[in-house]
């Protein structure tokens, strides 16, 4: 008996289940396909090289930005490829945030999300037109059924734009689960390698802050921001000498360039501190739901960002912060780091996407 391949089987089963049974149809082709699946067609000129202008989890003003933003060299309507093929699942057009937007599913499960465009494939523009005459609205949200446009492997789909809130011309590009949760793009393969990233990242200062009472930064219950500096063997460090005791609550501020032309706050992937030798804590920014949005302003220093527009990372967790970024190690606990009389020597480690890292180096008290 001849087998059906696992992505006309995923047809399918989306053709025939309703809409809330989709999710669970969808974790099944993960299973039947995705783990041995071929690494992705890069979205937009596969096979050039690249670099970015946003990255996955990098703190923007009021979220996280849950995607990457590859520029088109300054330019509109650049061909737009699926990753892989599939079909379209959604037609957004919104144009106060993403502006004309495509998601295809894949036979994996996951789907990809195309942003910011000018225009779609003829068919697909024909379609959304129809059925904004028909709605009589400009903004819609449509779900065109599973086999009505499907998609190749490195097909063309749409053309890239700046529509929706873009600061210039570029594609946003996000990977999501079945769940709908948001992926970092940039933990898959792509054919070429189209990305290169040569930099390790930079930490640029550091913010104390008490998280108790009986806490004390210099002798002073307040919080301070001190610029890290680079010393002469590649690590960083602060000029200033530090008296901790009690409970101390660490923020980061870092930037990690892959290509970038200017400095913003971005994001570390993975952020390690160890206190005499032991790991006490790790941060991952992995994966997002869309609802947690609304802890942007619990997991950084939003005092700060509204005083001096810095956004920093905290490294402790805030009361009623669900986010599950941060891993703690005891004896330390989600409120900071404990510190007492004796020295300590903290290392907190940096590490990017492409396995670069960075090292900054305290003496406390």
């Amino acid at each position: 008996m001849r087998l059906l391949p696992a992505w006309v089987f995923c047809l399918h089963l989306w053709s025939v289940f309703p809409l809330r049974a989709q999710a669970i149809t969808s974790i099944l082709c993960v299973a039947l396909g995705g783990a041995s699946s071929p690494p992705y067609v890069f979205p937009v000129r596969p096979h050039a090289r690249h670099y970015l202008t946003g990255t996955y989890g990098e703190l923007r003003q009021g979220h996280f930005h849950t995607g990457i933003d590859i520029p088109t060299q300054g330019r509109e309507n650049l061909p737009v490829y699926a990753i892989d093929e599939g079909f379209i699942s959604r037609i957004h057009i919104d144009p106060f945030v993403y502006g004309r937007t495509l998601y295809v599913t894949h036979p994996d499960g996951r789907s990809s999300v195309y942003a910011h465009l000018n225009a779609f494939r003829s068919d697909i523009d024909d379609y959304l037109v129809q059925t904004q005459y028909a709605l009589q609205r400009y903004a819609v949200d449509v779900y065109p059924r599973p086999k009505a446009f499907q998609v190749a492997r490195g097909g063309f789909i749409a053309r890239s734009g700046s529509t929706g809130r873009a600061s210039g011309p570029h594609l946003h590009f996000e990977i999501r689960n079945p769940d709908g949760q948001t992926l970092n793009p940039l933990d898959f393969e792509y054919e070429g390698q189209p990305l290169s990233d040569r930099h390790p990242p930079r930490p640029i200062a550091l913010q104390l802050r008490p998280r108790h009472l009986n806490a004390r930064i210099n002798n002073e219950w307040r919080p301070i921001s001190l610029p890290i500096v680079r010393r002469a063997n590649g690590s960083y460090g602060v000029a200033q000498p530090l008296n901790l005791s009690g409970w101390i609550g660490f923020e980061l501020r870092v930037y990690d360039p892959i290509g970038r032309q200017s400095k913003s706050s971005g994001v570390v992937p993975n952020i390690q501190v160890w206190i005499d030798g032991h790991k006490v804590m790790e941060q991952r920014i992995e994966a997002l739901f869309p609802f947690q949005q609304t802890y942007f302003a619990q997991h950084i220093a939003y005092d700060t960002y509204l005083s001096k527009g810095h956004l920093y990372h905290k490294m402790y967790r805030a009361t009623g912060n669900t986010l599950p970024f941060y891993h703690f190690f005891p004896p330390y606990q989600d409120k900071g780091f404990f510190f007492d009389a004796p020295m300590h020597r903290i290392r907190i480690r940096l590490t990017d996407q492409a396995g670069h890292s960075a090292y900054v180096h305290l003496r406390v008290n």
